[in-house]
């Protein structure tokens, strides 16, 4: 199963500028952000401002992640209400720092899965925007929930179909490492587990596959050949089955999209880690060279 190729998951500045009358932008929050609703900056000029936690993210229920996928129907009736009356128009996900891109990416994940067919990341994100000369101005006004259901109602039938991603449970994801290639896209420190905490590690059968190496120096996505190159090296590119997983399902979704940018499908445990070492009933394995929590370092990629 292929995606889309890489010129319908992101969009050029230039490109977005030219068209913006046509397009629902959409700046996404980090889940570790405050309020969105509450933050008044300067963005793309009518851009809805959603959160990951808010919008892109569920309430965790036992046994769940952190970030476990929202109610489809509520995040539908908040996306129609972006529409404001138009049968369909593209979604453009984009960030303020493109450091925070794996949140874009979680987006446009939680949007396919929900069924939306038309959307993309602003290539650069918000700096790619200024850059290329584009207009800043106030983001959209919230709307309120009685608007969000008679926009749901009058659209309801309007979605396209979606693009081939796929969540999967902790019970498929177990299958994955003996027969696939199962990818943890955490800091190597957190997937070799910590010394003094028995319960970090790793997926049994899974390889560390940092999603942090799929951006550069600057944050921004690689280019495609060296997505293919990075999906090679970690044998993730082919018929077999392939699932990521991270903290949270935010950087895991980094790679989910950077492999659909190439044409190769793989599948989303969402709930990840925190989802995964929920209780002690399932296994953990770890790498050979343990440290201390308290001797970590972590880089600012979020690893969730």
């Amino acid at each position: 199963m292929t995606t889309a190729p890489a010129q319908q998951l992101l969009l050029r500045a230039e490109t977005a500028i030219a068209t913006r009358h046509d397009l629902v932008f959409v700046e996404v929050v980090p889940w570790r952000s405050g309020d969105p609703a509450s933050t008044i900056v300067p963005t793309i000029p009518g851009a809805h401002r959603a959160g990951v936690r808010e919008v892109f993210a569920g309430t965790p229920q036992p046994g769940e992640g952190h970030l476990p996928l929202p109610d489809a129907r509520t995040l539908r009736r908040r996306v129609f209400s972006w529409l404001e009356g138009r049968e369909r128009s593209p979604f453009v996900l984009f960030t303020r720092n493109p450091r925070d891109t794996a949140s874009a990416t979680r987006a446009w994940f939680t949007l396919s899965w929900a069924g939306f067919s038309d959307v993309c990341l602003l290539l650069g994100g918000l700096d790619g925007w200024i850059a290329a000369g584009g207009p800043i101005g106030d983001s959209h006004a919230p709307t309120d929930e009685a608007q969000e259901e008679a926009n749901a109602r009058s659209l309801g039938a309007q979605r396209g179909a979606p693009w081939p991603v796929r969540a999967i449970s902790a019970e498929e994801l177990a299958d994955v490492g003996p027969r696939g290639t199962l990818l943890d896209g955490r800091p190597p420190a957190e997937y070799a587990g910590f010394a003094d905490d028995p319960r970090s590690g790793h997926v049994p059968g899974a390889a560390s596959a940092p999603a942090s190496e799929l951006l550069d120096s600057e944050g921004a996505l690689l280019r495609p050949a060296a997505v293919r190159r990075w999906m090679l090296e970690h044998n993730a590119i082919g018929s077999h089955h392939v699932a990521a997983y991270c903290n949270g399902g935010v950087a895991s979704s980094l790679i989910v999209f950077a492999a659909a940018l190439i044409g190769q499908s793989i599948d989303l445990y969402v709930d990840s880690w925190s989802g995964w070492t929920q209780g002690d009933h399932r296994p953990v394995a770890h790498g050979e060279h343990r440290i201390s929590t308290g001797s970590a370092r972590f880089a600012c990629f979020d690893p969730l």
